[in-house]
């Protein structure tokens, strides 16, 4: 059975894998602070200082997993852009150190990046186009990317937007739209991207690692919106009356750029596994 060491243990896109996974594959869990209170088979969770470099290399040695999943990052675009000093340590720094304990022990690596990476003045991006981001966020997975290729062939980098259920403590783009009755939800109707569902998205991923992918992949489904015209389609789909105010990018605070369009195009990924589409709701 293959092993993972998954970082980021307790976020959005690593519950969804162990609650769909765990009987198919082990994990050891990389956790920073408290320790989950769930339990499933193949299941472990381990405190680890990501940042003592020493400290993992015995963690990983310990437990030889066949692969690195590297889902640990702060998201906040807002956050990052307030403290970019913090923002670098962990998105980029972190990888490095991370992708060079992969390579010193010979261990796979997979990052999770983002579609953040470009400036948005296309109206979609493959794999093949050159990043240009235009804010910290989207910069530390550039440079994280550059780091990985340049230094491990042995790596697979998974670039995406995705929804779908979290943990009461990280809400996706869904949650916040279909659950949060206390707050006036409020989303873009001049961003474009094209999500995917975090189970379709982890049936791709689980694929791609069975099957041995290398390089860099954009995973994303066939279907792209506005953030506003998204969020209505999931009040509509789920017969829920609610208020969704509409938004433009020039509402928001100026101290952080946002790209227009977030597109990614799927046909690398839709070749590969010789699939003709990826639906929003299902693969």
């Amino acid at each position: 059975m293959i092993k993972l060491f998954v970082t980021g243990s307790s976020g959005l896109l690593s519950t969804n894998i162990f609650l769909k996974k765990y009987l198919e594959y082990n994990f050891i869990g990389c956790i920073h602070k408290h320790i989950p209170k769930f339990k499933l088979e193949n299941l472990y969770f381990k405190k680890c200082n990501l940042f003592n470099r020493e400290e993992l290399r015995k963690i990983l040695i310990k437990f030889k997993p066949n692969l690195i999943l590297h889902n640990a990052a702060i998201t906040n675009l807002e956050l990052c852009e307030q403290d970019k000093e913090l923002c670098f340590r962990v998105n980029y720094d972190l990888t490095c150190l991370i992708t060079d304990v992969a390579k010193d022990l010979n261990i796979k690596l997979i990052f999770i990046s983002s579609d953040q990476i470009f400036n948005g003045l296309k109206d979609s991006y493959s794999e093949k186009d050159t990043p240009n981001p235009i804010n910290n966020y989207g910069m530390s997975k550039v440079k994280s990317e550059e780091y990985i290729l340049k230094n491990y062939i042995n790596s697979l980098i998974i670039r995406t937007n995705f929804y779908g259920w979290g943990p009461s403590y990280r809400n996706s783009f869904s949650d916040r739209v279909l659950i949060d009755t206390f707050k006036n939800v409020r989303e873009l109707d001049d961003v474009s991207f094209n999500p995917i569902y975090l189970s379709t998205l982890i049936d791709i991923l689980f694929e791609m690692i069975d099957d041995n992918y290398f390089g860099i992949f954009n995973l994303s489904s066939d279907n792209s919106f506005t953030k506003y015209k998204l969020a209505k389609k999931f009040l509509e789909y789920f017969n829920i009356n609610k208020e969704i105010k509409r938004i433009h990018l020039k509402d928001l605070p100026k101290n952080l750029s946002r790209p227009n369009c977030m597109i990614l195009e799927n046909n690398k990924i839709k070749s590969k596994l010789r699939i003709s589409k990826i639906d929003i709701k299902k693969c």
